[in-house]
């Protein structure tokens, strides 16, 4: 049930999050991000049974990553990336409580918020 609630939770990470610089972040570099934040959370909210599926939380991201395509993720055309909303997945999944990561994505992260 847990690893299903986590494929739940990471699916929401499909496209969005914020990268670093002066310049808008991409699919991949907001894929990345996210991947890496819900797994710090899922770490923090799921304790021991955490420790069941991954080694570590950068075990966690590196197998997210690939689960998710990080590497190659893009908007369908003529769909773009919008920045703008993969910060605002990428503050809902920082501040979203254990109990409603449990329940699913924030809905700040729907994949037609991050390809428009």
């Amino acid at each position: 049930m847990r690893r299903t609630m986590m494929i739940a939770i990471l699916g929401l990470l499909g496209m969005g999050f914020v990268g670093c610089g002066g310049s808008d972040p991409t699919e991949q570099d907001t894929c990345k991000q996210a991947v890496g934040i819900a797994c710090q959370r899922l770490n923090s909210c799921l304790g021991a049974t955490f420790s069941l599926l991954y080694s570590s939380v950068a075990d966690c991201t590196t197998k997210m990553e690939a689960d998710y395509s990080c590497a190659t993720k893009t908007c369908t055309a003529p769909q773009k990336f919008v920045p703008a909303n993969g910060r605002a997945c990428i503050n809902a999944i920082t501040t979203v409580t254990c109990t409603e990561l449990e329940a699913g994505q924030p809905a700040a992260c729907a994949d037609s918020l991050m390809c428009q």
